[in-house]
């Protein structure tokens, strides 16, 4: 990781890298000497070993000898880098130095500082410096798909879904729909969409992960010959029919669940939750106490994810303590390969880059999720960006019995048994003590703040115990 270098070094001072035979050829040695490169570092030849000498940390130890002069070394300070690597590797680099003032240098992914060992003395330093979303990718091979600026945080109240209990109320009776009959089958379907979309774009032979279709099993049956006289069959032709019979069917099934799609089902509200419903820009003014879907003019994941937000600037703007640690702030990203532009490779709700370079990925998830595409995000997260990429997941729980409903329960306990961090989101100050329908045991839920502290205190500075 280049932070560490880009914390204690300066314009001008030389790099060495070790480079092993993997790191050739995933490209990272060269994504990394570009970095430097631009932020003014002079990069010297990498030393390049085989993946089996970073086991043998005496041979290690003699390139790098060979590599800086010792004793008589020209160099006014040396600063060894130990991330990244085996631990051999360290070892290694150690021993060559051990006879020279050099300066050790780690940064673990918690706290968010540096450890620095200067003249056998140890200390911590902070993260001075600001990674950006886009230079933390490209040292991955990714890029934003899509512009994103940095989430200014600039203080704000707390967002109406944490206040107002007749719009919590009215919000959740318009979304969930529990008594409308069609609404269970429709959201199965409405799980199956997103691996559907990606099942289409594969098909295309710009972006297909597979290009050789000919040696898929579907390619491998359609160009098998009955007889003599079969025809051969078209790769691209084939693919475009494919493509486009798959697209029709999406889109048939992108239609069936569309909420205005139902028109004879009505939902019936009390005076102020209309009016809240009004007031927050869900509906039009008006007298009736009864909806329709096709009236409403927001959709719940978007306006939740934006509520999320709201929130969480709120929390880190009366918190400096968290913000500190923080770079960047991004919301709606979508994340694409540097060498296959056009493919989205992973899209994100709220993404928190940190000082040390991890990146934390907030989903906001309003109804139920899949466990397959909650893992398969994470997967393409560490992928793009490093592997200590987190993901939390941000879902609805009002502990107020008007407010809660059985799926956000469900959801909770869910997350907690797959061991997924989970940030419970209620109206500020309700309860935390939570009696599920028909247990005698309660619930502690957190609020969304204390929820939000207790996972990022981990990467807060810490003081040096010696």
């Amino acid at each position: 990781m280049v932070i560490p270098i880009l914390s204690l070094g300066k314009k001008g001072d030389q790099v060495l890298l070790i480079s092993s035979s993997t790191a050739e050829q995933q490209g990272w040695t060269a994504r990394i000497s570009q970095f430097l490169t631009r932020h003014g570092f002079e990069i010297l030849p990498p030393l390049r070993v085989d993946d089996d000498l970073q086991l043998d940390p005496f041979k290690i130890s003699g390139l790098i000898s060979r590599q800086i002069p010792i004793p008589q070394t020209p160099f006014e300070h040396i600063f060894i880098h130990l991330n990244g690597g085996q631990k051999m590797t360290a070892i290694g680099l150690f021993e060559a130095v051990k006879d020279l003032p050099a300066i050790f240098v780690y940064m673990d992914h918690q706290p968010v500082q540096l450890l620095v060992i200067d003249h056998k003395k140890a200390r911590y330093q902070p993260v001075d410096i600001r990674l950006s979303l886009s230079d933390l990718l490209a040292l991955y091979g990714s890029q934003v798909a899509e512009k994103s600026e940095p989430v200014v945080l600039d203080g704000g109240e707390l967002p109406a879904l944490a206040i107002d209990k007749n719009l919590a109320s009215a919000v959740f009776k318009l979304y969930d729909r529990p008594d409308e009959p069609e609404q269970t089958e429709k959201r199965k379907i409405l799980n199956y969409l997103e691996d559907m979309q990606q099942i289409v774009s594969d098909l295309s032979l710009k972006y297909s992960r597979n290009k050789n279709f000919a040696f898929t099993p579907l390619g491998r049956f359609l160009r098998k010959p009955t007889n003599e006289t079969c025809p051969s069959l078209n790769e691209t032709a084939l693919r475009n029919f494919l493509r486009s019979e798959l697209l029709t069917f999406y889109k048939q099934l992108k239609n069936l669940t569309t909420p205005g799609n139902s028109t004879g089902f009505n939902i019936t509200l009390s005076h102020n939750e209309i009016n809240a419903l009004h007031s927050n820009g869900f509906i039009d003014a008006g007298d009736s106490h009864s909806i329709q879907p096709s009236q409403v003019k927001k959709g719940l994941g978007s306006y939740f994810e934006q509520q999320v937000l709201q929130r969480l600037q709120k929390f880190l703007s009366d918190h400096a303590e968290y913000e500190e640690i923080i770079s960047e702030i991004h919301s709606g990203v979508k994340i694409e390969a540097l060498d296959n532009p056009g493919l989205i490779t992973g899209e994100y709700d709220i993404l928190l880059v940190l000082r040390n370079g991890i990146a934390i990925s907030l989903e906001c998830k309003s109804f139920l999720f899949e466990e397959k595409d909650l893992f398969s995000r994470i997967t393409r997260l560490t992928s793009r960006t490093s592997i200590l990429s987190q993901q939390w997941l941000v879902i609805p729980f009002y502990t107020e019995p008007e407010l809660s409903q059985p799926r956000m329960l469900k959801n909770y306990l869910g997350l907690k048994k797959l061991n997924i961090p989970v940030i419970p989101f209620g109206r500020k100050g309700q309860p935390r003590e939570f009696l599920p329908p028909e247990s005698d045991s309660r619930l502690i839920i957190p609020d969304f703040e204390e929820a939000i502290a207790g996972q990022l205190k981990g990467f807060l500075k810490q003081t040096l115990v010696r």
